[in-house]
């Protein structure tokens, strides 16, 4: 049977929920606050140069990549260029061994570790479920006493997860992001990850579904207007408050993890770098070109992404990191007389959870019916036993709506529903 759904929040989980319900054949709104959907998915353009929200990649193997397929959802993207791709430590620029000849080549490591890498990198996936339970730090611990092995690990980590807390995250969900970084890769998407939300966004409106500018004010009111609603707004505190169950909130936060935070400077250069990729061993630095291979650039241009990734809670001084994420760029190819467009973002957040270690990894996160409200679902990169990131928003966003629907699919539907409207403000 229809029912009238409200969907808060226009981000991927959300936009994906929208897609799944419309799709079973419910009447859904979409309220979302900002002027166009996407979320932090949101590209803009400064000059002639398009930027994410800091570095943004699409695991090829992944959740998302895996929905996005089954909606009909298209995009075009890039293997990342890493020709030589560098590692930085001790101040030292050594080569990146992110292949044989490279690990055979680079002055990084000693010739045992160069055996231990070439060992271990093809076993993670196989390691991965004996490793749930043990934080990052115990399992490269006990995997290495080498400075520069245990440096490149967590380097490995931080890159495939975007995070920076080795003490708690779960390295069994670790290992498994690591592992599929390594097998399948990632892309670079054309158009930025506006193509994301707009291509979900579209498919959604063309099948019936609704989009408002509208800031939910007060679930309960939605609540009255609606059959059902999957919650889609951002992190656990944030959603326990909105969804009037403040009570709840410091359950959910503990349950979901540290938010992740980076420091992240990106540029708009005239010319491209020399190094594309570039990535700190012993400090959580980072420096990639995104374009070429995409489209975010004028011809013979580049758009350059660096990035500092914070540990949970980390205080840093916004002029130091920004001088360091600029020395940086200098030592990728980067000439100041190069750069046309930047943007500096001091406390930029990542995603809203990390798997804990204490909490079983991917089993310990919040789930979609963590409010205990039949009627409200949640979604979002903290929620669900599924992926990281991107992968974890989509992923939830389909479970969501299942749950939702599964939930209603006895229930009577109110009438009228989509007639009555909840108290929002901002509208747009």
């Amino acid at each position: 049977m229809s029912a009238d759904i409200a969907v808060v929040g226009a981000g991927l989980a959300g936009l994906t929920a929208a897609n799944d319900l419309v799709d079973a054949g419910h009447r859904v709104t979409v309220f979302e606050r900002a002027e166009s959907p996407g979320g932090r998915a949101a590209s803009t353009m400064h000059g002639p140069y398009r930027f994410n929200r800091g570095p943004h990649a699409l695991y090829r193997s992944g959740e998302a990549a895996t929905v996005l397929a089954d909606l009909g959802v298209t995009y075009t993207g890039h293997v990342p260029i890493q020709a030589t791709p560098k590692a930085l430590h001790r101040s030292r620029i050594h080569r990146l061994p992110a292949g044989p000849g490279a690990l055979l080549r680079t002055s990084l490591l000693s010739p045992r570790s160069k055996l231990a890498v070439a060992m271990l990198l093809p076993r993670l996936a196989r390691l991965a479920p004996g490793a749930v339970g043990l934080t990052v730090d115990e399992w490269v611990d006990a995997r290495t006493d080498d400075p520069a092995l245990a440096g490149l690990l967590h380097g490995l980590f931080r890159l495939t997860g975007y995070a920076n807390a080795p003490d708690v995250t779960d390295a069994g969900a670790a290992l498994e992001q690591l592992a599929a970084g390594v097998s399948s890769g990632v892309v670079y998407l054309d158009g930025g990850w506006q193509a994301l939300a707009d291509g979900l966004a579209g498919r959604a409106t063309g099948a019936g579904a609704r989009i408002e500018r509208a800031t939910v004010t007060d679930l309960g009111s939605v609540k009255d207007a609606f059959d059902g609603i999957v919650l889609a707004v951002g992190g656990p505190a944030i959603t326990a408050r909105t969804a009037g169950a403040v009570d709840r909130a410091d359950a959910l936060v503990a349950a979901a993890g540290p938010a992740v935070e980076a420091a992240v400077l990106e540029l708009g250069v005239t010319q491209v770098p020399a190094t594309r990729f570039i990535l700190g061993i012993d400090e959580a630095l980072y420096g990639s070109v995104h374009s070429p291979p995409t489209d975010l650039a004028p011809a013979g241009h580049a758009v350059v992404c660096l990035a500092r990734y914070l540990r949970p809670g980390e205080q840093h001084d916004a002029e130091e990191t920004r001088a360091e994420l600029t020395d940086l760029a200098h030592r990728m190819g980067v000439a100041p007389g190069h750069i046309a467009a930047e943007r500096y973002l001091h406390r930029m957040t990542v995603t809203n959870g990390v798997p804990l270690a204490t909490g079983s990894g991917f089993a310990g996160r919040p789930d979609v019916d963590c409010l205990g409200d039949p009627q409200v679902m949640v979604a979002g990169d903290w929620v669900g036993p599924s992926g990281l990131l991107a992968d974890a928003s989509v992923a939830s966003g389909r479970r969501a709506a299942r749950a939702l629907a599964a939930n209603l699919s006895e229930a009577t539907p109110s009438s009228g529903a989509a007639s009555r409207r909840p108290q929002v403000v901002g509208e747009g």
